[in-house]
């Protein structure tokens, strides 16, 4: 199940940033908000524990891909830059607990977290 977790959070990065590329936004619009709950769906199915700050950062990010997807004003840049944020610190606190607890897993959701957007940004 897992491989094919990833290999659908692969799949939609890459539409997600070749419809950004082309300019082609209503397909963007349907791609880009799977990015983030594809992602959790692989948190949940990879992790034996799961903590409810790393679930709260996931909506905060999710919540801010919305708000920049939408961009109606600088009012939502400011609650997407807002969410975000957050986001970070939220992440910050969960995995400096997690300083001398390494897991291989843990890293590769990392890795994969920051290489989707890697790839769209």
């Amino acid at each position: 199940m897992k491989p094919l977790l990833l290999a659908l959070i692969f799949i939609i990065t890459i539409l997600d940033s070749y419809f950004y590329g082309r300019g082609l936004e209503p397909y963007q619009l349907v791609f880009e908000p799977l990015i983030i709950p594809s992602i959790l769906a692989y948190y949940l199915l990879s992790s034996k524990r799961k903590d409810r700050f790393i679930l709260i950062a996931f909506f905060l990010v999710w919540m801010g891909d919305l708000f920049l997807l939408i961009e109606w004003g600088s009012f939502f840049l400011q609650w997407a830059v807002f969410s975000y944020w957050l986001m970070q610190l939220i992440f910050i606190k969960v995995y400096r607990g997690y300083q001398f607890k390494y897991s291989f897993n843990a890293h590769l959701l990392g890795l994969l977290f920051w290489g989707s957007y890697l790839v769209v940004f």
